[in-house]
């Protein structure tokens, strides 16, 4: 059975901090405070600014070791260098080391002006330590295609699901969906874009998400900053301890498989 790590996309917003009281506004405690209620984050901040030793030695200091992280790796990799420097991705992916098993994922985003390059990504894959979890955000429609998606599955590796402003997402690369049911990636990782969402919407992700863990597939889900947005995550999280609970008792009163006398 799978598991899951629902959290929020930054855990330092003034927008969140009524629903994630902290002793103080420095990065330590907000983190100390999300940590109690979250199990995972996903730090989006990092596309702007690469963190120091120091700031990535603080995260480890105030989660515990079953907290996941995942880090948006830095737009100079993305963006500036379009991923033509992997010798750059594998330094940024060596900074992280301190958060040992912490580290759930590395997301990369490519700009919608950026289209497919499989080279490219197939060299950033290369350069990486290969049991590192990497989800890949295309924003150019060309990247959607064979090449590209098996080479995810393969590399251990596995392209975002986004839910984006207008309601729509990935639909292919949704559980039964065309895309899904080709490939097998090795998780389930989403990022939930909208402005609002209603508890109807969290129970047919949590319906959708709770049959990945219930193959055996992990799933990273994680909701745009805003002041309900913990308020999502909790509802989704709960619906998903649920869906695991319901597939772990339904395994235990399966009956066993009758065997054959011996003639």
């Amino acid at each position: 059975m799978g598991d899951f790590y629902v959290g929020t996309s930054g855990f330092a917003s003034p927008l969140m901090r009524g629903a994630v009281p902290a002793q103080s506004a420095s990065a330590g405690d907000l983190l100390s405070a999300y940590a109690n209620r979250f199990d995972a984050v996903e730090l989006d901040s990092v596309f702007y600014r690469r963190p120091s030793e120091a700031t990535v030695d603080g995260w480890c200091d105030v989660t515990p070791e079953t907290f996941r992280v995942s880090v948006r790796a830095p737009r100079e990799l993305t963006h500036v260098d379009r991923l033509a420097v992997p010798e750059r991705a594998a330094r940024f992916v060596e900074t992280l080391a301190p958060l040992g098993p912490r580290l759930g994922a590395v997301l990369f985003t490519t700009p919608p002006t950026f289209g497919c390059d499989v080279g490219r990504v197939r060299a950033v894959l290369d350069a990486l330590p290969p049991d590192l979890h990497t989800a890949w955000e295309f924003r150019h429609p060309s990247w959607s295609c064979p090449e590209v998606l098996e080479l995810l599955a393969e590399r251990n590796s596995a392209p975002v699901i986004v839910e984006s402003f207008d309601g729509t997402s990935s639909g292919g690369l949704l559980p039964g969906g065309a895309l899904a049911d080709r490939w097998e990636f090795p998780f389930v990782y989403v990022r939930f874009r909208r402005e609002s969402y209603t508890y109807a919407d969290l129970i047919v992700w949590g319906d959708m998400l709770g049959d990945v863990i219930g193959v055996g597939q992990d799933v990273y889900a994680f909701f745009r900053q805003s002041p309900e947005a913990t308020g999502y995550a909790t509802a989704l999280g709960e619906l998903l301890d649920e869906a695991r609970a319901a597939t772990f008792s339904s395994a235990l009163l399966r009956p066993a498989p009758v065997q054959q006398a011996t003639p």
